[in-house]
């Protein structure tokens, strides 16, 4: 009966398992934000995912790509950038630091308009 009920509302398995003093394994299969170009919270900000774990180098244009107004390099595979006018669309694109002063290719440039 319980089996039935679960089926019947997957989306609350886990409560209805629970409720009649069932044990349930449950793990969450969330992962790392795919790589792109994200909306901040504050004004004027977005959030640069790049590809891959460890440093990167982040490059920012106001021409699709032409030429680079701004370089930024992270530690990580994210830089916040909080200092764009909101009314402008910026493209970025990133690559991986490797070891041995390499570099993986650079992505292609994708754009964004903060808020």
């Amino acid at each position: 009966m319980v089996q039935a009920t679960m089926k019947e509302d997957p989306a609350h398995a886990q409560e209805i398992a629970a409720s009649a003093n069932f044990e349930t394994a449950y793990e969450a299969s969330r992962g790392p934000r795919p790589a792109g170009v994200y909306q901040a919270t504050e004004p004027g900000g977005l959030i640069i995912e790049g590809d891959g774990q460890g440093d990167h180098e982040f490059e920012r244009s106001s021409d699709g790509g032409k030429t680079v107004d701004k370089t930024y390099t992270s530690t990580s595979r994210r830089v916040d950038v909080t200092d764009l006018e909101s009314d402008v669309k910026y493209w970025f694109r990133w690559r991986q630091v490797l070891t041995k002063g390499r570099h993986s290719e650079w992505s292609i440039w994708i754009s964004n308009r903060p808020l």
